[in-house]
């Protein structure tokens, strides 16, 4: 760990998770309360710095009295190297010396009083780390996504409430000639039918126009309106706007279950501020990040085959939109 240390200040503490298959992690709890984490990947030559928070002084410079004490006593740690899974202890003395100690991590119960420091300097990170809303943690991270997916829907919902109103106010109902009809089939996302219609009312009114119609077009709908056939269509004057009737009356009848979908993302979200805020998100040099549970590592991006976690959380949340 020494390396490592090399550009710490005099007085830092150093707590080192180290995994063969998933690589290391350290805990930096600097002299003036600053707290970071140092993340080396298997795949990396190089480790990856990382804000973590800052906490008082006085808990900083108790860690590191605890730890010069831990150092002192050779007993506290087994001989050898801590491997395959392990902690190391050490504490930057000067700029030449650096104490350190390894021991394995199925040893920690039998070390009462490494595992007693390891205890102090979890809940020293978890002070620095802040509560649950930070974008740090996963949970925060999660329920934020969650919240702004769910606000969108909300968005997109008023507005569907406020065109259905319009429509039953202006909407001028239309028998229209269906003279096209597009699409691999009814589930078809590009599919849509054109019609031929005469509007009676509006700048329009006694010309014959054409017009596409996709938006609200059910798959039923497109199915039945074959070339030539007629179809009850509704107008929408002031903007130009043409829909088959029944597909809208089927809106107005189904979209009031539509209101329960952000209630629905907004209790997972909040499932996730709850169940999640033990987990914290870590970000490399390259911008992929890693997830951390107490002071290790749980899951990498590097180890994935996908490559940022955000955007991975943000795909996943799009789809189900």
């Amino acid at each position: 760990m020494s390396p490592i240390a090399s550009h710490l200040p005099v007085g830092t503490v150093l707590w080192m998770w180290s995994h063969p298959q998933k690589g290391s992690l350290v805990t930096v709890i600097q002299p003036d309360g600053e707290v970071r984490e140092m993340r080396l990947h298997k795949k990396d030559t190089n480790p990856s710095e990382c804000g973590v928070g800052c906490i008082p002084i006085a808990m900083a410079q108790t860690l590191h009295t605890i730890a010069l004490t831990l150092l002192t006593v050779k007993s506290h740690f087994p001989e050898g190297e801590a491997f395959p899974e392990g902690y190391s202890l050490a504490v930057k003395q000067d700029e030449n010396q650096v104490l350190e100690r390894w021991t394995f991590a199925q040893d920690l119960p039998n070390s009462p009083e490494i595992a007693k420091f390891r205890q102090q300097l979890l809940a020293a990170r978890k002070t620095a780390e802040g509560g649950r809303f930070t974008w740090r943690s996963l949970g925060g991270r999660m329920f934020f996504l969650f919240l702004a997916v769910g606000l969108f829907v909300t968005g997109l919902t008023v507005q569907g409430w406020r065109e259905g109103d319009e429509m039953a106010r202006q909407g001028e109902h239309l028998t229209g000639l269906v003279t096209k009809r597009d699409g691999t089939g009814g589930y078809d996302p590009g599919k849509f039918i054109r019609v031929r219609f005469t509007p009676q009312a509006g700048q329009a009114r006694g010309k014959q126009q054409e017009a596409n119609i996709a938006d609200y077009l059910s798959a039923e709908n497109w199915e039945a309106a074959k070339t030539g056939t007629n179809v009850a269509l509704l107008y929408l004057p002031s903007k130009n706007l043409t829909y088959v009737e029944a597909d809208i009356l089927r809106w107005q009848q189904d979209k009031k279950w539509f209101t329960l979908f952000p209630l629905g993302l907004l209790i997972l979200g909040m499932g996730c501020l709850v169940l999640l805020p033990r987990y914290r998100i870590g970000v490399h040099s390259d911008g992929q990040e890693y997830i951390v549970e107490k002071d290790y590592v749980l899951s990498d991006d590097k180890d994935m085959p996908v490559s940022r976690l955000s955007l991975n959380i943000s795909r996943v949340l799009w789809r189900l939109l």
